[in-house]
């Protein structure tokens, strides 16, 4: 046998066991992928919430050749946007269209989060990745079932991190370019994704400060092409959006308005509103937050983990970064950071899995910290039982909404389409822009939310000014009035100049054609048209429809 055949059938040889090893993590990856999809698709026609139906309302716009921001218009920068855009221009305009898409990109981050895992750690810390993101974002506590922009934001963010980390190693220039694309992608879904941006930029220059000696020519060039990568998604953006003659207004609303949102929360309600939040946020993942934190920990004391402390450790606190702008801390906003408590929880079990295999005297215990990776992700996925297996979407929506009324809203943009042409605008008193997606009509008014108008921001007066002038001016056939708390979002010193305006302008012009009224979140009554003359409300929550006298 000649040696350069001996040589060959040594390094096949070689590369058959960790193939053959790495198998069940694939196998049992695939049950976890089978295991959300499962989840998910009982899920698909949960009533889409607020920022849910933004994004479709937006995304329909944009299919009807109207850009963002001409006619409507929020903070958001257009990357969500355009996405619903396209999952809609494949699925359909629906409900389920839209959610089926959010499972999609879920299933692309949990595959790309266990390649990180297996990258940075083993298999088995991937797989317990994989599995405790999986599940946890598709938890209540998070509102994971809801197609927020921090959804989108995942598959970016982790594989621009994936290439990042290729390019460290095989020192291949494209590669920072590629991952700076990807994560700059990551940005225009959402603008807290610029801390992944961050993240990365710095990682690569510690990469490169820490080996010996250093290339600085390379280290520039990298940074070069990370940077210029994550710019350009925003630069073409900016110059599609000024081309279609909108960008002052996209301009004003993502950066001016945003600043000023963000700004709003005092010293005194950061803790308020953490302390309120993060009880319900963990929730049924609790146990799975500890091992996380167990793993945060183990990150600085496991030698084998000595090369990759400054990637898991700097990973754990950019995307906890993420959840801090506003210091609202909203649960979906925890969405990225889940990655990092699966990443974190991997580490965990990987360690004390490998330290208990190596000592003699816990050797036949080596699969307890596994057993107890699948008990946190058991209990987590109990607690989450009667949400995602409630006996329907509307009851679903009622666990994770409460008096919400967004399976109200899809009624009422039934009688609205029903009662209108595609020529007719509609404006709604109350932030409820899903009911322009569900009725395909357009808005009265670009202000889609009238959170705005509550808010003790410099922009409030002028925001009221705007709305009220556009509302009277477009003479809207129909009149939506959402006279429910989470609609409004009234503050002690709100400005309520819209109330009394409404108040006098809708006696004025319009006649009630419906009313729905919540009588309890269990007891919804609706009345239209001839069943609502002369009928006045006994509960302080209901929706009043009306159309125009003339």
């Amino acid at each position: 046998m000649s040696a350069e055949y001996k040589g060959k059938t040594r390094k096949s040889a070689s590369r058959t066991p960790a193939k053959t090893s790495n198998l069940w993590a694939w196998v049992v990856l695939t049950v976890i992928l089978l295991t959300v999809t499962l989840i998910r698709v009982r899920m698909l026609s949960i009533p889409l919430e607020r920022d849910e139906g933004e994004f479709a309302y937006m995304g329909q716009l944009m299919l009807d050749h109207i850009p963002p921001y001409k006619i409507a218009y929020n903070m958001k920068l257009p990357g969500v946007y355009a996405s619903y855009a396209v999952i809609m221009a494949v699925f359909g305009q629906t409900i389920v269209a839209i959610h089926l898409g959010l499972l999609l990109i879920n299933l692309v981050a949990i595959v790309l989060l266990f390649l990180l895992a297996k990258r940075l750690v083993d298999p088995l810390a991937a797989v317990v990745a994989a599995g405790a993101y999986g599940l946890n974002s598709i938890s209540m506590s998070v509102q994971g079932t809801s197609a927020h922009a921090t959804h989108f934001i995942m598959p970016y963010a982790l594989g621009g991190m994936l290439l990042m980390l290729k390019g460290l190693e095989s020192k291949r220039p494209y590669l920072f370019f590629v991952s700076g694309l990807l994560l700059g992608l990551g940005f225009i879904m959402k603008q807290h994704a610029i801390i992944f941006v961050a993240f990365a930029a710095l990682y690569v220059i510690w990469a490169n400060l820490a080996a010996r000696p250093i290339a600085w020519k390379s280290l520039v060039r990298q940074e070069l092409l990370l940077m210029a990568g994550s710019v350009i998604p925003f630069a073409v953006t900016c110059l599609i959006l000024y081309k279609a003659g909108v960008f002052a207004k996209f301009w004003f609303w993502v950066f001016h308005y945003a600043r000023e949102y963000e700004s709003q929360t005092t010293g005194r309600m950061i803790w308020a509103n953490f302390s309120h939040q993060i009880g319900r946020i963990t929730g049924p993942f609790v146990w799975l937050w500890g091992l996380a934190g167990v793993g945060l920990i183990i990150v600085f004391l496991d030698r084998r983990l000595k090369e990759k402390r400054a990637f898991l450790g700097g990973f754990a606190l950019f995307a906890a970064l993420i959840v801090c702008p506003g210091f609202y801390f909203r649960p979906h906003y925890f969405v990225p950071f889940l990655a990092a408590i699966g990443l974190l929880a991997g580490v965990a079990v990987s360690s004390c899995q490998r330290w208990m295999s190596r000592c003699r005297y816990t050797a036949h215990l080596r699969g307890i910290p596994l057993v107890l990776a699948a008990m946190t992700l058991f209990l987590g996925a109990a607690g989450n039982r009667p949400f995602w297996f409630a006996p329907s979407p509307t009851d679903a929506a009622r666990l994770e909404y409460g008096s919400n009324p967004f399976p109200e809203m899809i009624e009422v943009a039934k009688y609205l389409k029903a009662h209108t042409n595609k020529n007719d605008v509609i404006g709604i008193l109350g932030s409820e822009p899903e009911t322009f997606f569900y009725a395909h009509r357009r808005s009265a008014t670009g202000m889609i939310y009238t959170y705005g108008l509550m808010e003790h921001q410099k922009y409030a007066r002028q925001m009221l000014k705007d709305t009220i002038r556009e509302l009277e001016t477009s003479r809207p056939k129909y009149m939506v009035f959402v006279r429910i708390p989470p609609s409004w979002l009234a503050r002690p010193d709100s400005d309520t100049t819209i109330f009394t305006w409404a108040k006098q302008y809708l006696q004025t012009y319009y006649h009630m054609v419906g009313m729905v009224e919540f009588e309890s979140e269990d007891n919804v009554m609706y009345l239209w048209d001839e069943d609502v003359e002369g009928y006045l409300p006994t509960s302080s929550d209901f929706i009043m429809v009306l159309k125009r006298k003339d």
